[in-house]
């Protein structure tokens, strides 16, 4: 069952990120601006995308491939790194 708030499904509206401080000051003004938003449905919960760029997201179901991948390359980078570095003797 979907999640409602004031009769609204939060899975099957369209969502915004604002970047800015205090954006419910400007409620009016964001939604006039994205009213043309309203009828779409076609925006893809970050949930379910298979974009890899949202699995570090810890509620992602790819999350925990994602976190061996990159525990397996941060050891192998820091194998690579081992030594007297840049400078010879």
């Amino acid at each position: 069952m979907a999640h409602k708030t004031g009769g609204r499904s939060l899975y099957h509206s369209y969502k915004v990120v604002l970047n800015e401080k205090d954006p419910w000051r400007y409620n009016e003004e964001y939604e006039k601006e994205y009213a043309k938003y309203k009828s779409h449905r076609d925006q893809e919960v970050i949930r379910d995308s298979r974009d890899p760029k949202y699995f570090q997201n810890k509620y992602h179901p790819e999350h925990k491939k994602w976190v061996k991948e990159h525990k397996n390359k941060d050891m192998h980078d820091r194998g690579k790194h081992k030594g007297k570095g840049h400078y010879k003797n």
